[in-house]
């Protein structure tokens, strides 16, 4: 256990990067900057995939709460955290190199061509 929150907590010290976007670079900090392999690599039952999915479904909850102030309709509606982590899991074992933030964003790109 306190060697995961070490670890943890190194890696949130230590993590940000800068990624590309359509409109310009812009930086991702703390657990968002993590490789999916780094994420794909931590054990399902530890604190630190915990923490990383906690990252995931608030970064996914602000794009949802932006929407409601652009009179969108929540791409929410019928998912539970379960799905979200599923989606995730995938994405970061198919795209190891990609960012923990690359699959939050490409999860919330896939809602929103449903809606």
């Amino acid at each position: 256990m306190n060697r995961a929150v070490i670890f943890i907590v190194a890696l949130l010290a230590s993590s940000y990067s800068f990624s590309d976007s359509a409109s310009g670079e812009f930086m991702a900090y703390g657990l968002g900057s993590v490789s999916c392999g780094k994420y794909s690599s931590l054990s399902k039952n530890g604190s630190g995939h915990d923490m990383a999915n906690q990252w995931v479904l608030g970064f996914v909850t602000a794009k949802n709460e932006s929407l409601h102030f652009e009179k969108v309709n929540s791409y929410l509606e019928g998912l539970d955290t379960q799905a979200i982590t599923k989606y995730i899991e995938n994405y970061c074992g198919t795209n190891p190199l990609d960012q923990l933030y690359s699959a939050a964003n490409r999860l919330v790109y896939d809602l929103s061509l449903k809606n």
